[in-house]
């Protein structure tokens, strides 16, 4: 009986003291769970120092100085040949197209024929009583062989002067001409490349550009014409192609800032920000002051160094 009483207490204690080993000492304090999670990495870059030019390149119109229309003012007769095509290079006097001459021609050699006759008899009767109307029967041969003859030029449509045949109307030997009717347009002079109105305040007339036509580059004066800013190729070209165009530069920056564009944010005030990492490994924003934007890198004119570090994306 003694036994038992003195077992049972000792179970006690040593189950005390068992649990009393599993809790923790107040040196060593309960550590928080730790959660696993991925990194975050940046793409660094480095501000760098160099030269930007921003640039637009204008296209221009060709335009001729001057330009001559060309028609026949004869009424209902076929055509006989259309001799230039559009883009051709004519010089004075060349023949642009022709009517029918069957008929003028006739008309022409009878007059011819009137006339010697005329001078025949004028000829036979001199010194006569009828060398006096024998003399006016020449005469008025001789006006009408001029008149038919004046005529039968309007049959043939010539280049008044040097230029390019811009327009050829479409006809054939089946159709008859209309008075009046365009059928060639012809640019001659000296060409004009105009720029267009959204462009023209960026010239200065006066100032010396230059004109690049089909790969080839001209100088330039800029000239205005009723507020139109135009160029005329310092050289004679006999076939001016339709456009030209200019490089002008709008805005440069040497030795300045540069950082790839797409590290520039908005910022909450609608500012500018780039953003770095600080002294503890986090990202901070930055508020910077822009320049000019060329292709991929913007000019930065306050709020960074040279050599500083950022984070590119």
């Amino acid at each position: 009986m003694l036994i038992k009483k003195l077992a049972a207490p000792a179970v006690a204690l040593c189950l005390l003291i068992t649990f009393a080993g599993c809790l923790p000492s107040e040196d060593e304090p309960v550590a928080a769970p730790v959660r696993a999670g991925t990194a975050v990495t940046f793409n660094l870059g480095a501000v760098t120092r160099g030269t930007l030019v921003q640039t637009k390149r204008v296209t221009l119109d060709y335009r001729p100085l001057l330009v001559n229309n060309y028609s026949f003012d004869i009424e209902g007769v076929y055509f006989d040949a259309i001799h230039v095509a559009a883009g051709d290079s004519v010089t004075t006097g060349d023949i642009l197209a022709s009517l029918d001459r069957s008929e003028i021609d006739q008309r022409v050699a009878n007059a011819e024929f009137e006339l010697r006759s005329a001078e025949i008899t004028a000829d036979m009767y001199a010194g006569t009583t009828s060398a006096e109307a024998a003399r006016k029967r020449r005469n008025l041969a001789r006006e009408k062989l001029d008149t038919v003859r004046a005529e039968a030029e309007r049959y043939e449509l010539r280049a008044e002067s040097d230029g390019i045949v811009t327009f050829v109307k479409s006809v054939s030997r089946q159709k008859t001409s209309r008075s009046h009717e365009i059928l060639f347009t012809v640019a001659n002079g000296e060409p004009q490349y105009r720029v267009g109105t959204s462009d023209s305040g960026l010239f200065t007339p006066g100032e010396v550009y230059t004109l690049t036509l089909d790969k080839t580059e001209y100088t330039a004066v800029a000239q205005t014409e009723n507020g139109a800013v135009y160029f005329t190729p310092d050289v004679t070209l006999e076939a001016p192609p339709a456009k030209g165009s200019i490089l002008l530069t709008l805005e440069r920056s040497e030795d300045t800032l540069i950082v790839p564009g797409k590290s520039v944010k908005r910022g909450t005030d609608g500012g500018s920000v780039v953003y770095v990492l600080n002294a503890a490994g986090l990202r901070e924003a930055v508020p910077v002051e822009t320049g000019i934007i060329v292709g991929g890198s913007t000019e930065i004119k306050n709020g960074l160094n040279e050599g500083d570090e950022i984070i590119v994306g």
